[in-house]
């Protein structure tokens, strides 16, 4: 998910589900290191070197997310979250969350960097959620056996 910085209220709307709130704006061009080279969105695209955006915003509150780069290498900036699968309930996906939408518009910020990190991230939440909940295997259940069932008894027929 790509948000922006602090002006644009339709943010509040898209983070408050993932209890992440967007903050402030800095100006210009920035970059916002990788923090850990062998990270979640470092494959299988590469090579992975700093995320770059255009008057970004930052996160305040990452609601314990694992953040991945800080925006100028600054801890109090962070500009990637990331929850894994099973973050937000029992079957949730993983979510990535990037501060300034800018970084995937061409002619803005979008460098093969940047590319490579949304393609990373794209893979990530292709990735199979946590197992079914165990409804939905007793449902699952219950219908194969009464399929069993009625195949039983067409061949006793």
């Amino acid at each position: 998910m790509f948000s922006d910085n602090d002006t644009f209220a339709a943010n509040a709307n898209f983070l408050e589900p993932f209890g992440v709130t967007a903050t402030g704006t800095l100006n210009n061009f920035v970059t916002a290191p990788i923090l850990n080279p062998a990270g979640p969105l470092t494959g299988p695209f590469t090579p992975v070197t700093p995320f770059t955006t255009n008057f970004p915003g930052w996160y305040s509150d990452t609601n314990g997310g694992l953040v991945l780069a800080d925006l100028n290498n600054d801890p109090t900036k962070p500009a990637i979250d990331y929850f894994g699968s099973g973050a937000f309930g029992p079957n949730s996906g993983v979510t990535v969350l990037f501060s300034d939408s800018n970084a995937m518009i061409a002619g803005d910020a979008l460098t093969t960097a940047n590319l490579n990190l949304i393609l990373n991230a794209l893979a990530l939440i292709q990735q199979p959620s946590p197992a079914p909940e165990p409804g939905t295997v007793s449902i699952l259940a219950a219908a194969l056996g009464g399929f069993g069932f009625i195949l039983a008894r067409r061949k006793a027929a």
